[in-house]
Parts: C-alpha cells; sequence; structure tokens
C-alpha cells in the first residue's frame, strides 16, 4: 500500500515538473509570444499564421523589427516548422528573405515599443515562406533570440506555444 502510495505522489511530482518546465519554455520573462492559425481551412495556399507578443510585465518590452512580420512579410527565418513522420519530426525549409543586418548596430529605431499590458500582432501566409507541398502533420513554433536594447533591456529568447495542423489534398 505504502510503495503505491508512494509511486503515485512520485508520479504527480513528475508531472508538476514536467508543466513547470513546458510552462518557462513557453515564456521568458513578461513577453509572452503567441502562435495561432487564422485560417477557416487548413490549405496550403491560404493558410495564415498570427502571431502576437504581449507585453505582461511592469515596463516596456523593445521587439526587434525583424523579429516580427510586416504586412506579412518575413525578413527573417522566424519559425521552427516541423513535419511528423512515424512520430518523427523533419525541418521544414524556409525559402524566405534573411536578414543580414548586424544587430550589434541595431539603434533605437530598430526596436518595436510594447509598452505594458499592450499586444502587436502581425500575420503571415506560412506556405509563402515554408515548404508545405507535402500533406500531413506540422508543427510551429516561434523562437528568436531578441538582442539587447541599450542598457534598459538584455538580450533574450523569445519562444512561443506550438501549433499542430494536418494538410490534406
Amino acid at each position: 500500500m505504502f510503495q503505491t502510495f508512494a509511486g503515485i505522489i512520485g508520479l504527480f511530482f513528475c508531472f508538476s515538473t514536467a508543466t513547470l518546465i513546458s510552462s518557462k519554455a513557453f515564456s521568458e520573462g513578461n513577453m509572452t509570444p503567441e502562435v495561432s492559425i487564422k485560417s477557416s481551412r487548413f490549405n496550403r495556399s491560404d493558410l495564415i499564421v498570427r502571431l502576437a507578443f504581449t507585453n505582461n510585465g511592469g515596463e516596456p518590452f523593445y521587439l526587434y523589427e525583424y523579429n516580427l512580420c510586416d504586412e506579412g512579410v518575413l525578413f527573417d527565418d522566424i519559425f521552427s516548422v516541423e513535419r511528423l513522420i512515424d512520430n518523427k519530426k523533419y525541418d521544414v525549409s524556409y525559402g524566405g528573405m534573411v536578414d543580414f543586418f548586424d544587430v550589434g548596430k541595431a539603434t533605437e529605431k530598430n526596436f518595436i515599443k510594447i509598452d505594458p499590458g499592450k499586444e502587436v500582432s502581425c500575420e503571415v501566409v506560412l506556405g509563402n515562406y515554408y515548404d508545405l507541398r507535402r500533406d500531413g502533420s506540422y508543427e510551429v513554433t516561434y523562437r528568436v533570440e531578441n538582442p539587447s536594447y541599450s542598457n534598459f533591456q538584455s538580450a533574450q529568447i523569445l519562444k512561443s506555444n506550438t501549433i499542430r495542423f494536418i494538410l490534406e489534398n
């Protein structure tokens, strides 16, 4: 009886730890990026992904402009897109522009200020930048390194939730 109870308690603690690790990986600091699918149909030509940043902190957050899409245009490989086959994940290639701007030379004009409690969002047709020609299950996660902003904000990794969808003919 005691072994069973101890096993249940051990299982509970393992589950709680996994949840905390998962939660920490979702958002570092006060910035919470979130991805979602806006399309009503999941087809290759109009699969729209919405990327939203919410500042949950008490101070302004400065987001590097190339870590966001502008009017549906990506300036860098900001999403991790993977295709799932037999429980294995395979990277999906990015075919868009790449930002060769020296982040070390970024000035205040290269950052978007997000005030506390505010949100900034954008939408992008994912198939315009990632190879979604094959049928199957896909996962998408936003993950970038946001550079430091002057002496006010240190560099940090921004990582979103992961969304999964299925594309079929």
